[in-house]
């Protein structure tokens, strides 16, 4: 607080064009992007014509969420300057975040005319043909970027997925391995792995590579990239968890845990419960096993126990927006709907824009006849893009 009040003071003192645009740098770079937002709104009062400040402008309002704000000053800065390189390809990004991929794709076609040697632009260019399910052109354009950057590990696995959804699965292994050998760490070249792995029919492959996913990377989203994907009869999860128990007889936290996601896979709840008991026993460090402990207890309805493990989870700082959010639902099924609201302002302290959170918001004040706030955090659910939900019954939002 200190430094934004000496820093407004600071900058009262910016008069010229030159010394307010010093003056916003300034202060972007200490995180007051109010204030910066302020100077180079008066920099372009003074010099309409300064292509540099609208583009200057549109990253404090990137850097805000504003996306549309920061759209219109690229967009600006291009009617100046049509060859501004980065205000293309910046344009492009957030078109592509705020999903009108068309627009993305020709912003990404101009930074390619302006500039060929940009792998990243034919790397966004292949993700937007991704999302339109354009997996040929995604193919080509990934392997442009990669024709550039050899080391593009993001496009080799991306171009692995889109040669998966073509069932060119011995190509698409290769890619992921590729992406593997330029980084061991980057998760989704696992995961696609394991998705081709099990197309397949190689499920014990399939369960080693998703098992090594999760441990670089164990949150909801990647559990859900699995549940869908691993799309199979229950027969085959029995087959592999027999396979796998049979051909892995150590007890070490990792075995352990394989095989207590297996179950969990299988609905087999107090199994995989008993093999996550003993994860913990051998390794007390490893977090995941918590989390995941708490959710088979969700499961069984045992939603106190279920509250005190995501707390250990969360004490461990493992995956704190999932692990808030889950702890949310366990108590409102306790209708413990304070602790509830609680937990969700906490989530949202890692995901301001969640509208799924706003809208649970309001459905726990809307239970405590809390209107005025129900109304409030419903209208935040519209305002951030939600409009499929209703507003909760008690609520006089309409």
């Amino acid at each position: 607080l200190l430094i934004i009040i000496v820093f407004s003071a600071l900058t009262s003192y910016c008069q010229t064009k030159e010394e307010l645009v010093e003056c916003a740098a300034e202060s972007f770079q200490y995180l007051n992007y109010d204030e910066s937002l302020r100077l180079f709104t008066k920099v372009i009062a003074l010099s309409p014509k300064d292509s540099s400040a609208y583009f200057d402008r549109g990253l404090v309002k990137e850097t805000m969420k504003d996306y549309v704000g920061a759209i219109n000053d690229y967009s600006a800065q291009i009617n100046i300057d049509a060859k501004h390189t980065d205000s293309y390809f910046l344009r492009g990004l957030l078109k592509q975040l705020l999903k009108d991929y068309a627009g993305s794709i020709a912003d990404f076609n101009t930074t390619i005319q302006l500039e060929p040697d940009n792998a990243d632009a034919y790397y966004y260019t292949a993700q937007a043909n991704a999302e339109l399910r354009n997996w040929n052109d995604a193919i080509l354009f990934y392997t442009k970027a990669i024709a550039i950057n050899a080391e593009h590990t993001e496009a080799y696995a991306n171009r692995a997925w889109a040669k998966a959804q073509l069932k060119q699965y011995t190509e698409a292994i290769t890619d992921c391995d590729m992406a593997i050998k330029i980084n061991a760490t980057y998760t989704k070249s696992y995961y696609y792995k394991g998705f081709i792995n099990a197309e397949q029919g190689n499920y014990e492959t399939a369960i080693t590579n998703y098992a090594a996913a999760i441990k670089l990377n164990s949150n909801e989203e990647n559990e859900y990239f699995i549940s869908t994907n691993f799309n199979h009869s229950l027969s085959d999860y029995t087959s592999a968890l027999v396979k796998y128990n049979s051909e892995h007889t150590t007890t070490t936290d990792t075995t352990t845990c394989n095989k207590a996601t297996l179950n969990l896979y299988l609905h087999n709840y107090k199994q995989a419960l008993a093999y996550y008991a003993k994860v913990i026993k051998i390794n007390p460090n490893y977090a995941a096993a918590y989390y995941r402990s708490a959710y088979v207890l969700a499961q069984l309805k045992q939603y106190k126990q279920a509250i005190e493990q995501y707390t250990i989870a969360l004490n461990f700082n493992y995956q704190k927006e999932n692990t808030y959010v889950r702890l949310a639902e366990a108590k409102t099924a306790l209708r413990d709907y304070a602790g509830a609201l609680t937990a969700y302002d906490k989530a949202l302290k890692y995901n301001p824009n969640n509208w799924e959170y706003y809208l649970q918001k309001s459905k726990l004040h809307a239970v405590l006849g809390q209107q005025k706030q129900s109304c409030t955090c419903y209208n935040k659910y519209l305002s951030l893009g939600g409009q499929y939900g209703k507003a909760p019954k008690a609520s006089p939002c309409t």
